[in-house]
Parts: C-alpha cells; sequence; structure tokens
C-alpha cells in the first residue's frame, strides 16, 4: 500500500525583486510588492511548526471538498500538531489526536538515556580493555530502547484490540526489562512478553557484556522514568496503532532532488519545483514524466528507447519499494516470534 501526499505547505523568505530594489535604494516590504516570491518576512521563523501546521490544515479545509483530519501522527518534539488541531477545530469543529511516531519516539528513548549519563558497572570474566567497556556502556542505549519497542510489540500483537490490557502489560515490564540486564529474570517470567528467563539476547550488546550490568538504585530510577516516554500509559496510548512518518519524510528526499539546497536557490519556481517532487512521489518516475510530458503536449513515441527506460525505472522502483516493505514484515515477524504467553494479576 502506498501512501498518496495530498497537501503541503511551502514557505520561504526569498525575494530577487526585492533584493535588487533594496540594492538601488528603493525601501519595499517582502511580501507584499508586486510580483514578491516571498512568502514569510525576513523577521519571522521558518522553523515555526505550528504555523505549518495551521497553514496546512486550512489548505485541507478550503475548497469544495474540505478534508477533515480525525488523527494526526508526528514527531513527539514537533509543535505540528497543536497548530493543525486548533486549525481544524476553528474550520470544521473537529477534534483532532494526536499520536506518536514510535521512530522518532524510539530514538528519543536512546539519546534520553545516553544523555542521563548513567554509569552501570560490568561484572564480568572477560578480560576487557578501556575501549571495549566503553562500547558496551554507549550501546546500553540502544539495546534498551529496542528492547522496548519489542515489548510494545508484542503486547499489541498479544492483546489486539484489548488496548487497556496491552498497555497494563507494557507497563508491568519496565522493572522486567533493567533486571534482564543484570541477568536477573525473575519479573521476566511473570511480566515480560519477549525474555522467558532461561534465553534472552541483548542486541547491540557485546557478548562479554550480556547479563553482567550492575546498576545502582539512582541509574534504576532514572531508566524507569525515561521508559515511562515509551511503556507508560500516555505513551502506548498515543503509540497504540504504531504509527510512523516515514512515508512523509521520505518526501524530503525527493525535494532535495528537485529543489537542491546548497547548489542552486530558486526563488521564483520554487513552489513549482515542490509540487513535482509531490507528483513524482505519488507517481512512480517514469510515469511522472511521461504526464508531465503529456500535458506539455510532447508525448513520447511508443516505440522510443525513452519510452523503455522510464517503464525500466518504473520496475526498478517498485522492485526497491517491495523489499523494503518486505524486510519490515520480516522484521516485525521476528520480533514477536520471541513472545511468550503471561497472565495479568
Amino acid at each position: 500500500m502506498y501512501l498518496l501526499k495530498i497537501a503541503f505547505n511551502h514557505e520561504n523568505k526569498l525575494c530577487k525583486i526585492g533584493e535588487c530594489a533594496r540594492r538601488r535604494g528603493v525601501e519595499v516590504d517582502c511580501p507584499g510588492h508586486e510580483g514578491c516570491t516571498a512568502t514569510l518576512s525576513v523577521e519571522e521563523n521558518a522553523g515555526d511548526e505550528k504555523r505549518g501546521g495551521r497553514k496546512l490544515a486550512s489548505i485541507l479545509t478550503s475548497g469544495s471538498h474540505p478534508i477533515t483530519v480525525d488523527k494526526l501522527c508526528t514527531d513527539a518534539d514537533g509543535r505540528m500538531a497543536e497548530g493543525f488541531g486548533d486549525e481544524m477545530k476553528s474550520k470544521q469543529g473537529v477534534t483532532t489526536e494526536h499520536y506518536l511516531d514510535t521512530v522518532h519516539l524510539n530514538r528519543a528513548v536512546a539519546k534520553a538515556i545516553s544523555r542521563a549519563r548513567i554509569t552501570p558497572q560490568l561484572v564480568t570474566e572477560h578480560p576487557c580493555k578501556s575501549k571495549e567497556h566503553r562500547q558496551a556502556i554507549n550501546r546500553l542505549a540502544d539495546s534498551i530502547a529496542w528492547r522496548a519497542e519489542r515489548e510494545v510489540r508484542a503486547a499489541n500483537q498479544k492483546f489486539g484490540n484489548r488496548k487497556d490490557l496491552a498497555a497494563q502489560s507494557i507497563t508491568a515490564a519496565i522493572p522486567a526489562l533493567i533486571k534482564c540486564y543484570e541477568d536477573k529474570h525473575n519479573l521476566c517470567r511473570k511480566y515480560s512478553l519477549v525474555c522467558d528467563g532461561e534465553k534472552c539476547v541483548h542486541e547491540y550488546i557485546p557478548k562479554f557484556a550480556r547479563g553482567a550490568y550492575r546498576f545502582s538504585p539512582s541509574d534504576t530510577e532514572v531508566l524507569a522514568v525515561i521508559l515511562r516516554k515509551r511503556m507508560g500509559k500516555e505513551a502506548t496510548r498515543k503509540t497504540r496503532y504504531s504509527l510512523t512518518t516515514q512515508k512523509a519524510e521520505s518526501v524530503n528526499h525527493a525535494f532535495a532532488k528537485t529543489n537542491p539546497k546548497h547548489s542552486m536557490t530558486c526563488s521564483r519556481n520554487g513552489v513549482n519545483r515542490d509540487h513535482s517532487a509531490i507528483h513524482m512521489v505519488n507517481n512512480a518516475i517514469g510515469d511522472s514524466i511521461l504526464i508531465k510530458a503529456k500535458a506539455c503536449n510532447v508525448p513520447l513515441a511508443p516505440n522510443s528507447p525513452a519510452l523503455s527506460t522510464l517503464h525500466h525505472m518504473n520496475r526498478r522502483q517498485s522492485y526497491f519499494r517491495i523489499r523494503a516493505s518486505s524486510s519490515r514484515e520480516i522484521q516485525q515477524s521476528t520480533c514477536s516470534s520471541t513472545t511468550k504467553q503471561i497472565s495479568l494479576v
């Protein structure tokens, strides 16, 4: 299944006409003068996500066929959802429920653990060097974040639509997860859906350090607070559909291709280039070129070599899309294959 991009908001401060006028001593305000290509003044913040969300909702709700959105997925550190929800509420009277992107959330958890400066001890017979010791400590954050994601996926798969039981199971697994890295699996046998207490593989952790961590009481408390951002009741509610923004993030690569940042500056036709990028993403690359060529009254001949090349580009793009989708499904099935049955009291 491919997602269509139906709306986007373009913001820029570039105006060559205003720049030339100011060089000649003529005071002009951008935007506002005749032929101005800027949409923001120099003083405004181009990275204001709240304003961008407001404008995006305004685009969707305008016209003869307005589109209402009751669910919105964004990254946790952005404010786009706030502006989007306010505009959707005022224009259509619809309350937009905000969900968090699981990919960004997992990265945020790993980064929070790294910044917390947790310094566990390593109790191992392996004569580890200082470099290996640092490697084991540095990889702990990524390993814990991925283990938390596996617990969440396993609970969602086991309980399905019974979201309350899934949230209860995920939250109860927080202390078991921490003790698992200390090679103490009593809580894992009771609460964890990933570790059965006998065989547990900690991803990203060197073999000599698996189960050899020893956390202080303060480190355990800090880890529990951070893990609640991913495994707490509020976090499980906002991630219960396992939504991500990766499909939308992929459009940035198309924007970088049609409207490069560093090699050129397109103040006049930058919007057209962005529309071309979205057209290329919604349709295959080859089909997009064929449609635009036909719209310009320059269709390609049926037997032209360019036509066969474009069809080859379409097949290649479709192959890599299917391959990427299959690899994600294999990863999810591998993650869920280690789940076990537990009972919640």
